[in-house]
């Protein structure tokens, strides 16, 4: 659970109160779609893994002092104010929170971007998730799915691990995109404390969104909101946090 400050977030504390995936509607206008299909993104610069590690270890070193800030305005264990950055030699686009405060970075990831603002963006994204305990939560809550689906299957006779893994799933699934754009509004906080520029950073964003986008809005059983709306959100916390 996050331990919300009133000062610290309150449009967090506002959305993030209910931990099922309807928490939010975004409404996706046809605006929206033109911008993230029509906007000019630079060709990402190739790193190799020793430069990829520079650029990662400047990133941490330039945030670390206002995640920790951030984490423990946010947190009662201040062990999760603590993290572990790996990389690992692949050419997928993606970085991982994992047990024990530990972010794994792909090279693929650092050789994808163009401005160190998309990277600072991930990485304090990945360290929002240990600061909202998010790896513990979706663990329990896979365990707790596997528990009613155990229970299902002992009243309705239906084979036992379909409804044992179906129920895992469902339990895993339950609140993971509440935690996304969780971990995306702190890391936009982390960022702004850390001097970085905001615009720069929703590259990244969008970059992300034309990577991976499959639909305009998400449905109940996706891990992460659509591409589409992560922009949206993107822009009202920054938004937020500009004003605030």
């Amino acid at each position: 659970m996050l331990f919300i400050k009133a000062k610290s977030f309150c449009l967090i504390g506002a959305i993030f109160l209910f931990s099922s995936n309807s928490f939010a509607n975004f409404e996706v206008s046809q605006s929206v779609l033109d911008e993230i299909n029509s906007f000019k993104l630079k060709k990402p610069i190739f790193r190799t893994k020793s430069e990829s590690e520079d650029l990662l270890n400047t990133v941490f070193e330039k945030i670390q002092d206002s995640a920790i800030e951030v984490c423990k305005e946010h947190v009662k264990n201040t062990d999760r104010c603590k993290w572990e950055l790996i990389i690992e030699s692949n050419n997928q686009f993606n970085a991982y929170a994992s047990e024990d405060n530990k972010i794994t970075f792909y090279t693929g990831l650092v050789r994808g971007v163009y401005y160190e603002e998309e990277l600072a963006f991930v990485v304090a994204h990945e360290i929002a998730h240990h600061i909202g305990n998010h790896i513990a939560e979706a663990k329990t809550k896979t365990v707790f799915g596997a528990v009613i689906g155990a229970i299902i299957t002992g009243s309705t006779g239906i084979p036992t691990g379909n409804i044992i893994l179906s129920g895992a799933n469902m339990g895993r699934l339950s609140g993971s995109k509440r935690q996304e754009l969780e971990a995306d509004a702190l890391s936009l906080e982390i960022l702004k404390k850390s001097g970085y520029d905001l615009e720069k950073s929703r590259h990244g964003i969008i970059r992300l969104t034309r990577i991976g986008v499959s639909r305009v809005n998400s449905v109940f059983m996706d891990s992460h909101p659509s591409g589409p709306e992560r922009v949206i959100w993107y822009d009202q916390v920054r938004e937020y946090l500009e004003n605030e």
